[in-house]
């Protein structure tokens, strides 16, 4: 989130989101500004599909959803491309799965699925700029925080002053979460009920506003 890629909408279905993403260009000088960043994230693919030597969502399934038992699956857009940054075809059920793995360093069935040193560092401050993110995971740490929004300003302290300091957060659009509490042994997820055309569209419906409320129960229960 420290790349200074410009940024574009939130996905366009039927587009080539990962040719845009890469021709979008840079906003910024890598490393001097923290910007959540939809369009870093697609090009990730790019980048995987090298590192792996094939399709990003072959080597997910092998290596990851297939040893975790999860039934989920992944969107594709125009370009047939792979959604990197939403459009997961998920459950509850899986998203917890997923949070259980970094809550035991990466072991699954005694089997080590992910490495306990990514592991450590998905789950350890990324930058200074933001404290409070790893690698692709929400924390809630002491130091410096800044929010999703383009103009999101730096504050001091945890994302929830209520919540233990350990907790780390999966956050998608529109109020959908995935929580993992190590001290308490503890994983909380909850989803929304829409389509993905459905979802490009909610930010402000009352299935929204629920899961929002949810949430700050969640953090007061915890405490």
């Amino acid at each position: 989130m420290t790349s200074g890629r410009r940024e574009v909408s939130n996905g366009n279905p039927i587009a080539d989101n990962e040719l845009i993403a890469i021709n979008i260009g840079q906003e910024t000088t890598p490393g001097t500004n923290w910007r959540y960043s939809n369009t870093t994230l697609q090009v990730l693919e790019t980048v995987l599909q090298r590192a792996v030597g094939g399709s990003v969502k072959s080597f997910a399934k092998k290596n990851l959803l297939t040893p975790l038992g999860m039934k989920s699956k992944f969107s594709e857009d125009g370009g047939s491309n792979m959604f990197m940054f939403a459009f997961w075809d998920t459950s509850c059920r899986d998203l917890a799965k997923l949070v259980q793995l970094y809550m035991q360093n990466g072991k699954w069935n005694n089997k080590q699925i992910l490495s306990a040193e990514f592991v450590n560092d998905a789950r350890t401050s990324s930058s200074a700029l933001n404290q409070n993110y790893g690698l692709l995971w929400w924390l809630n740490r002491a130091g410096t925080t800044k929010s999703t929004s383009a103009n999101a300003q730096t504050k001091i302290g945890p994302r929830y002053q209520s919540a233990p300091l350990d907790m780390f957060e999966a956050v998608g659009a529109c109020g959908q979460s995935a929580m993992g509490f190590p001290t308490q042994n503890l994983i909380i997820t909850f989803m929304r009920t829409k389509t993905l055309f459905e979802a490009l569209g909610c930010g402000n419906d009352p299935q929204t506003s629920a899961l929002n409320k949810i949430g700050s129960r969640v953090f007061e229960l915890v405490k």
